[in-house]
């Protein structure tokens, strides 16, 4: 059962339709102004506008969908593209010229193996974790900063974060706060330390340089 149906407090965040049609719009209108530019130039002036408007709404309800639609959307208007501008040009040469193949994709669109347009269709949706109920923003301070804190690391420190409580091994105190947080090799990469979840543990910057200090004694 769809939890907004039956919770009508449920706040979705859904994209317009008009949004995303005036969206198909603009990447239609930058096409026809390239159309006697490079692949080169056109990448440049469209990866910015498609990776911003991804990044702006992929928290959004059902924005996966929406970003699989313009990333097909994106690949017609370059394929009308790149049949103006080579008229006299068969399928094959076309696509022997732009489509490169990279390790994660079986093709992508491009100038050259490093320069590809950016494909909508690998952005991700993020889903927002639910608040706490009864959480009062000017009472648990601590319990909406960790929600900061979490957000803006990567995916593997937010891992090792989880692993330890949100607290430095070595001082014991929470992550969370001005200092820097390092990751700390419990078994130096020069002896052989991996880069795991079970050998990494995070640390104060400061705490950091006490071990190191301490090792080195």
């Amino acid at each position: 059962m769809n939890k907004a149906k039956s919770n009508p407090f449920v706040l979705i965040i859904k994209l317009e339709k008009e949004k995303i049609k005036n969206f198909k719009r603009r990447i239609k209108k930058e096409f026809r102004l390239s159309q006697n530019r490079s692949i080169e130039v056109l990448i440049k002036k469209l990866n910015p506008i498609l990776k911003g408007w991804a990044n702006y709404y992929r928290s959004s309800y059902h924005s996966q969908e929406v970003f699989q639609s313009i990333g097909h959307y994106v690949y017609q208007r370059w394929w009308i593209w790149a049949r103006k501008k080579h008229r006299r040009r068969s399928k094959h040469w076309i696509y022997s010229k732009y489509v490169f193949k990279t390790p994660k994709r079986s093709w992508r669109i491009g100038a050259s193996e490093k320069m590809f347009l950016f494909d909508m269709t690998l952005a991700k949706q993020i889903k927002v974790k639910n608040l706490k109920n009864n959480v009062n923003p000017y009472l648990d301070e601590e319990y909406y900063t960790s929600r900061s804190f979490i957000r803006n690391a990567d995916r593997f420190r937010k891992a090792i974060y989880k692993l330890h409580n949100f607290k430095c091994v070595e001082c014991g105190q929470a992550l969370y706060g001005e200092e820097d947080i390092h990751l700390h090799h419990v078994i130096p990469r020069k002896d052989g330390g991996q880069y795991t979840l079970e050998k990494i543990v995070p640390v104060h910057a400061i705490c950091h340089e006490s071990i190191t200090y301490a090792k080195n004694e």
